[in-house]
């Protein structure tokens, strides 16, 4: 029963990449991070919730908590992983 809830999700983080690739190709600003675009659509799906029953809400934001737990654990994982190209001085 979650074929709705994956169709959600997929056209959220859709949605949010085409925003951001507009961003990029039309204002020149680059992509610092991809928990941008991660964030970005979080902040949809939370928006966007608002428009399905209780029910449909409470399944929706779970998802999206989980998916902000799993990215702050990889984004953390990679920044104790990958070490500054470049450092400061001293």
């Amino acid at each position: 029963g979650g074929q709705q809830i994956y169709t959600f999700y997929a056209a959220a983080i859709c949605w949010a990449i085409w925003k951001r690739r507009n961003t990029a190709c039309f204002e020149n600003k680059g992509l610092k991070n991809p928990a941008e675009i991660l964030s970005y659509a979080c902040a949809l799906m939370i928006y966007w919730a608002g428009l399905y029953g209780a029910e449909m809400q409470g399944k929706i934001v779970d998802g999206v908590k989980l998916l902000l737990s799993c990215a702050s654990r990889v984004l953390a994982q990679q920044q104790r992983t990958n070490p500054p190209l470049l450092m400061a001085p001293a």
